[in-house]
């Protein structure tokens, strides 16, 4: 205990010479302890040497994170709802080092749909040849900052649709109950199974079985 008190009071003094913001400082070592499991220690150690050099790259880090804090509590932001902030700060970064890479290349973004436009135009900058190949469903879209139509995929500029209609997850007969029931064309490609219909206090779930629930708010 006695000596990570040494030790940050090593790093506060190092952001005192470097007229560097002693709170923001700790809002990047808690951080980076949080994400990506260094020790305290480590993470001082790491800073401390990065003031000494005059790492203008770290010193931007430190300003964005802080930066990030504070939007969060001003607006009560939880750091489960605003989870894209590590992608934020690298692009940041890209603006002041540069794209990470200039080779053509392949994205995959599975689950498109849950992603905002500001999300997908960040990796886009980021990777800036990347051909992006994104794969999800609008209709299945659970974040309300997701995607809701093609037209939010401009910002990727020329996209080719790909639909596939073929349903591997569901039992055959649940994937013909739901393209009877609701007008959809899926082709049941799966396990047999069966469809009852009934109230959802009668459903008994079978633990090596399959059960699918289908809710009517009616």
């Amino acid at each position: 205990a006695n000596r990570m008190i040494e030790v940050r009071k090593q790093l506060y003094e190092m952001c005192d010479k470097t007229n560097t913001s002693r709170s923001g400082m700790d809002h990047l070592v808690n951080y980076y302890i949080k994400s990506l499991g260094w020790s305290e220690e480590e993470t001082c150690n790491q800073y401390k040497r990065a003031l000494y050099e005059h790492n203008d790259t770290s010193l931007l880090i430190i300003k964005c994170i802080y930066a990030l804090e504070l939007f969060k509590q001003k607006y009560k932001i939880s750091n489960q709802r605003y989870s894209f902030e590590r992608l934020y700060i690298l692009n940041i970064l890209r603006n002041q080092c540069g794209v990470y890479s200039t080779e053509k290349t392949l994205c995959f973004i599975d689950e498109f749909q849950n992603y905002s436009s500001f999300e997908i135009n960040t990796f886009k900058l980021l990777f800036s040849s990347c051909a992006f190949n994104l794969f999800g469903d609008f209709a299945q879209k659970v974040e309300n900052k997701g995607l809701s139509k093609k037209d939010d995929l401009k910002i990727l500029g020329d996209v080719v649709n790909f639909t596939i209609n073929d349903n591997l997850r569901n039992a055959k007969e649940i994937t013909d109950y739901i393209n009877h029931k609701i007008g959809m064309k899926m082709n049941p490609i799966g396990v047999r199974g069966t469809v009852k219909e009934g109230e959802l206090s009668e459903i008994r779930f079978v633990i090596n079985g399959r059960t699918a629930i289908i809710g009517n708010k009616s």
